[in-house]
């Protein structure tokens, strides 16, 4: 069985920019830059994996929408501004699943989308918080 961090050994071992990767630790809900954590990639209390792609929404970095179509049954979150937060869909290749990959609003995890929601409201000077 591998190393749960064996990817990120290999690059540490072929010298490519650490840049691109993150570390958590058991205990934290954040990711941080892995670039000076090298010397813990051994340790199984750390989780090393590459940084996730964003984009920026009026000056808001978002994580990336999904640019590939899940597999059929695969469950998706929409960035929908409409929304009072992200809705979780089914992926059928449906013309409303194929629109929404199309529009670039489509995500793997609900927190995702739901940054993704917030950026958009934003943008068009709306409130991401107001409740009916």
């Amino acid at each position: 069985m591998k190393h749960q961090n064996y990817e990120f050994l290999i690059a540490v071992a072929n010298g490519d920019d650490l840049g691109e990767w993150e570390y958590s630790l058991e205990h934290l809900n954040r990711w941080i830059s892995a670039k000076y954590s090298e010397h813990a990639a051994g340790d199984n209390r750390f989780k090393f994996r590459r940084k996730q792609k964003t984009i920026t929404i009026n000056g808001i970095e978002v994580p990336e929408p999904l640019r590939v179509a899940p597999k059929d049954g695969e469950a998706y979150w929409v960035a929908g501004a409409s929304y009072n937060c992200a809705q979780q869909r089914e992926w059928d290749s449906d013309p409303i699943d194929k629109r929404l990959l199309a529009y670039g609003v489509i995500h793997s995890t609900k927190e995702a989308a739901e940054q993704h929601r917030r950026a958009l409201i934003l943008a068009c000077g709306g409130d991401p918080d107001y409740k009916d």
